[in-house]
């Protein structure tokens, strides 16, 4: 889930985007997690349990 102001543009949606991919420590802990990405922060929700 990406949270973004109503004015952002393409650019910024790329470049937010590309800045939570580049985190491959972050990427490796997502599955089965949601993550909240804003602009310079992201925040990881533990995983579901059964």
């Amino acid at each position: 889930m990406f949270w973004l102001p109503e004015t952002a543009t393409a650019l910024m949606i790329c470049q937010i985007a590309e800045q939570f991919f580049a985190q491959r420590t972050v990427v490796e802990a997502l599955p089965g997690r949601l993550a909240v990405v804003e602009f310079k922060r992201v925040r990881l929700r533990p995983p579901l349990e059964d």
